[in-house]
């Protein structure tokens, strides 16, 4: 890669009220977002299409209903990027872009796990990320999951670790992923979403990235807050 990019995981939980969605979108661009990764739309179809704004060249999404779900990759209108295949999976809690970056061949994957310990969410994810062989890879997004029991809570827990994140941990040994954040903060505690009932703070949102990607990470964000205490986690790759 030849320049830096930006890249943003943001669970903002529904876009289809248009002023909240014109709020999120005009955030990405003040804070110079190159590409976006978006959960929880709460979007159909014909509705996703409102995300392509003055700075979003690029949509793809897999749309959810306007209740519940809905991923989409938003990309600025100046960022060099071909798609060369998309792909979604039935319950739109996932999509694949496989393309150019530049001169980079990279998967982007942006992810909105089911909250249930559902074994087969990962390893069919797995799957599909391995058979597009030969590009870097940049998963990101709300896991629903927390890797770390000690340093991802507020109140660490001893216990078995979920299939689902025994599953994640296969992922990332099979593709050679990183926790960026996790890898720039080897003892830091950041949380991402708060559960009243519960009283803790966990850290359930990643970004996994190919060891060749680790080695240009200029800088690892999270809980950056705005909206509503929505929380942004960012990334920047440099050249």
């Amino acid at each position: 890669m030849a320049t830096d990019f930006k890249i943003a995981s943001w669970n903002v939980k529904g876009l289809n009220n248009g002023i909240k969605r014109k709020k999120i979108l005009t955030y990405l661009k003040l804070s110079r977002v190159d590409i976006a990764f978006i959960q929880e739309m709460h979007m159909c179809k014909s509705e996703a299409l409102k995300l392509k704004c003055s700075w979003v060249g690029k949509v793809f999404s897999s749309p959810g209903t306007d209740k519940s779900r809905g991923v989409s990759v938003l990309i600025h209108k100046a960022v060099s990027f071909t798609e060369t295949k998309v792909i979604t999976d039935k319950e739109s809690r996932f999509i694949l872009v496989y393309g150019q970056l530049l001169d980079t061949p990279i998967i982007l994957c942006n992810i909105y796990a089911p909250n249930a310990d559902i074994l087969a969410f990962f390893h069919n994810l797995s799957q599909y990320l391995l058979e597009l062989e030969g590009a870097q890879i940049v998963v990101g997004g709300d896991f629903n999951q927390i890797l770390d029991q000690d340093l991802d809570r507020s109140l660490p827990r001893r216990g078995t670790e979920s299939k689902s994140v025994v599953a994640i941990r296969q992922m990332t040994s099979d593709l050679g992923l990183n926790d960026i954040w996790r890898t720039m903060h080897p003892e830091g505690r950041e949380y991402s979403f708060y559960s009243p009932p519960h009283n803790v703070y966990t850290r359930i949102d990643y970004f996994l990235i190919s060891e060749a990607l680790l080695l240009i990470v200029l800088s690892g964000i999270i809980c950056l807050r705005h909206y509503k205490s929505l929380v942004l986690v960012t990334i920047l790759l440099g050249g």
